[in-house]
């Protein structure tokens, strides 16, 4: 009898652990955090002909999401066409938000997630009464939700080095702490996403680090953090937030160089004049890294592009102010994918929508392209995204041309078909649903695969905004505070008599172009002695020295 009741108890946890979706038109609903989900098949059968049926999983834990992961998925499909699907709402009923059609062989494994703690997934399948495929087995769990971490710095101010020509130049190598950095109750921060300025990038495991800067230049390094909540991604919850330092090494005066011609017995007058230069941060362009865009079936992939700092505090976009894209990017299909770009407060515009093109849906993006869905990049093309009109039309086959039979770095066959050529389009939609965005902080590209079958890689994409709206670019001009005279040879030369510098004011003394024309104020220093009376005939030597607000000589 005991193993009879035993044997009871362990049918009765596999049916919890085991949620197959019902026959024909049936329904059913589950709460739950665990088990494993089937088409009406199971574990072993092919689903069967003409269902038409609803199945909804809800998270029984109120604070965590609802995550289902595809293991294996296989239904009739033919190119772009569904026979039979299984479609994914993002609430407790088929009247909730469709977040997906899922069908034919996409690559697994797969997540989708309930759209918050405690909420629920709806799937309805549909198959024909021809062919009957393997279906799909899934896994039910409940995951913690991403809570933002925060990312900071011990010491924002910024750091002023002094130049290769001064008497007295700094090191480059300059230290950076983290360590005040935040996550939420129960994770911690594991990585540090540095941006150094100056075109490099490290991601470090511990609060702190060092970096050693080129040469003159003013550089914003930038951080990010994530958490070690990798409920959601392999790299944890992401900040939203970006906490900037400056580095700037500043330039040096530019110094005349009194010589003076004599006879004997005479004296010489000498004019040391020292003036304040500038020093300009350049508007920014900065790349973004490689991004993988394997066959993702309504998966959406990011690439984010950190632009705190660099306009005036609550600056955001209106018509005068919309940025151009440009992005290198290779994938087989265009009728894939969906481009969108959104601005740091989350709007968003659709710069390409393979679903609104009217060429061959077939047209691949890229010079040569690798079209085995195998996730090996083929070689990209430059496309750039302007929103003035001033492109070429997205939805014209004049712009598609051969695609290239071979490419440098790619080994493999180049598909044969056609390209969108490289170049300059206009965005499918207006940039007007952009106005009123935050310009201040991370620009995000998303790239949607909304088919199976095809994949691609993003290599990289810039950003950039007319000139006038970076109202927050860091300059520097030194002030000048002291210029002194010594003689340095021969000896016995005349003494140096004792002199006070005078200064004047300088506006915009350049090399680099002021941004704000009359905001970059700096200082002539002047300083005249005359010296002598010289008895003997030789060279004599006398130098100045300036010494500038930082302490650079």
């Amino acid at each position: 009898m005991r193993y009879l009741l035993f044997f009871g108890a362990l049918q009765l946890a596999l049916n919890v652990l085991s949620q197959n979706m019902p026959s024909g038109t049936g329904t059913a609903t589950y709460n739950t955090c665990s088990g494993t989900f089937y088409d009406e098949g199971g574990s072993s059968g092919n689903y069967t002909g003409n269902e038409g049926s609803t199945i909804t999983f809800c998270s029984n834990d109120p604070t965590k999401l609802l995550a289902i992961t595809f293991t294996s998925f296989n239904t009739e499909s033919s190119g772009t066409t569904c026979y039979d699907f299984l479609d994914v709402f993002a609430g407790s009923s088929t009247s909730a938000p469709l977040i997906d059609r899922l069908c034919g062989t996409p690559s697994v494994p797969f997540t989708v997630y309930s759209d918050g703690p405690g909420g629920c997934l709806t799937f309805f399948f549909d198959s024909d009464n021809t062919v009957n495929a393997a279906g799909w087995s899934a896994t039910i769990n409940c995951v913690t939700p991403c809570t933002t971490p925060v990312a900071a710095m011990v010491n924002t101010s910024t750091v002023h080095l002094c130049g290769p020509n001064a008497i007295n130049p700094s090191s480059y190598a300059v230290n950076f702490d983290a360590s005040n950095s935040t996550a939420a109750p129960s994770f911690s921060v594991d990585q540090y996403i540095w941006k150094w300025g100056d075109g490099a990038t490290s991601t470090t495991t511990g609060a702190t680090t060092s970096h050693t800067f080129p040469g003159p230049g003013i550089y914003e390094v930038s951080l990010q953090v994530n958490d070690n909540n990798n409920s959601l991604s392999t790299t944890g919850c992401n900040s939203t937030n970006s906490v900037t330092k400056f580095i700037e090494i500043v330039p040096s005066p530019t110094m005349n160089t009194p010589t003076t011609a004599i006879s004997c017995n005479q004296s010489a007058s000498l004019s040391a004049i020292a003036t304040s230069q500038n020093d300009i941060q350049l508007p920014p362009s900065p790349p973004s890294g490689s991004v993988s865009l394997p066959d993702g079936g309504g998966v959406s992939y990011s690439s984010p592009i950190d632009l705190s700092g660099y306009f005036n505090s609550g600056s955001t976009i209106t018509s005068g102010c919309y940025p151009t894209i440009t992005f290198d990017l290779e994938h087989s299909y265009c009728g894939d994918l969906i481009i969108d770009l959104i601005a740091p407060s989350g709007e968003s515009v659709t710069l390409f929508n393979g679903n609104s093109v009217t060429v061959s849906l077939a047209t691949y993006f890229g010079s040569c392209i690798d079209g085995a869905d195998d996730q090996v990049p083929g070689c990209p093309a430059t496309y750039t995204v302007v929103p003035n009109g001033t492109g070429m039309s997205w939805v014209a086959s004049s712009t598609t041309a051969a695609p290239s039979i071979t490419c440098a770095g790619y080994t493999g066959t180049c598909a044969t078909g056609t390209a969108w050529a490289a170049g300059t389009y206009d965005s499918m939609n207006a940039f007007t649903s952009l106005n009123g965005a935050t310009m201040n902080g991370v620009w995000t590209i998303k790239i949607t695969d909304d088919q199976s079958a095809d994949d691609g890689t993003i290599f990289g994409w810039t950003i950039s905004f007319p000139t006038s709206c970076y109202g927050n670019l860091e300059n520097v001009t030194p002030d000048l505070s002291t210029l002194n005279w010594t003689s340095s040879s021969p000896s016995g030369a005349p003494s140096i008599p004792s002199s006070t510098a005078s200064s004047t004011p300088v506006t915009d003394p350049g090399p680099d172009p002021c941004f704000v024309i009359g905001s970059c104020i700096g200082n002539t220093l002047t300083n005249s002695i005359t010296v002598g009376p010289f008895p003997n005939a030789g060279v004599y030597q006398y130098n100045y020295t300036v010494t500038d607000e930082y302490g650079c000589q």
